[in-house]
């Protein structure tokens, strides 16, 4: 919480409400306790209850919370809200920029990607929403299978933090291509073209060998786009034609 100018204490929108400290905590603040844990819509007089408050208060906080971004309104007969995913996304996010440099979010999307990849080769696929495991019958993959799916978020908090340091979103690691997504859909040929059009920020994830494909690739490209543009009017040329036709000559 931060001081206004009359020495109260304003509501900050980057501190988590579970790590408000203060002794005895407003209407506002348990309201905010309550809404930012649940994990499905709840209606006004649920909120009231668990905040132990009025309905009344409730609702007009809540529905302040809702023209703020911090939550959603997620039905109207009868009024319920929920957390903002994108809010939560950005306080998550903002919570590991102020924790590490550029360098460091750049290295640790670097890792998440080398360790999705891995992932990827273990399952034969390249995303965990293409997995379905029977728990109690291969439990070791089951864990492994959660495990990728937690990298994969904590990957979004990292592009988050990136990006609110940088201004820019780096790519999701679960779109970018691994050689055992590329098999799973029968386009191994296609593999390179896939990691020709990567975000830079994950190159260092990379083997020697792909990083040395995609160069030999890019200078095919480079030569290819030489010659087209060999094969193009110089402007200087394209001017003489147009001055030759003003003329009629």
């Amino acid at each position: 919480m931060t001081e206004t100018t009359d020495g109260s204490k304003a509501e900050s929108l980057f501190e988590p409400a579970e790590e408000q400290t203060d002794e005895t905590p407003t209407v506002r603040e348990r309201i905010r306790r309550v809404v930012m844990s649940l994990s499905e819509p709840a209606k006004v007089s649920s909120v009231a209850a668990m905040a132990d408050c009025s309905a009344v208060a409730a609702r007009t906080v809540l529905r302040e919370y809702a023209e703020m971004g911090l939550i959603v309104r997620a039905d109207d007969s009868p009024e319920a809200y929920e957390p903002n995913p994108a809010y939560i996304q950005f306080l998550q996010g903002h919570r590991v920029a102020v924790e590490h440099s550029t360098e460091q979010l750049r290295a640790k999307l670097v890792e998440a990607y080398h360790d999705h990849r891995s992932f990827a080769a273990q399952f034969g696929t390249g995303t965990p929403a293409a997995v379905s495991i029977d728990e109690r019958e291969s439990p070791d993959r089951a864990e492994a299978l959660s495990e990728w799916q937690a990298l994969l978020s904590k990957a979004d908090d990292l592009r988050e933090a990136y990006y609110q340091r940088e201004g820019r979103m780096p790519a999701a690691v679960e779109t970018l291509p691994t050689p055992a997504s590329s098999t799973a859909a029968g386009r191994e040929s296609d593999s390179l073209e896939e990691l020709l059009s990567l975000d830079p920020i994950y190159f260092p994830a990379l083997s020697t060998d792909e990083l040395r494909e995609m160069a030999t690739v890019a200078e095919q490209h480079r030569e290819l786009v030489g010659a087209i543009r060999d094969q193009l009017p110089h402007p200087s040329d394209s001017a003489g034609e147009m001055q030759h036709a003003d003329t009629g000559e």
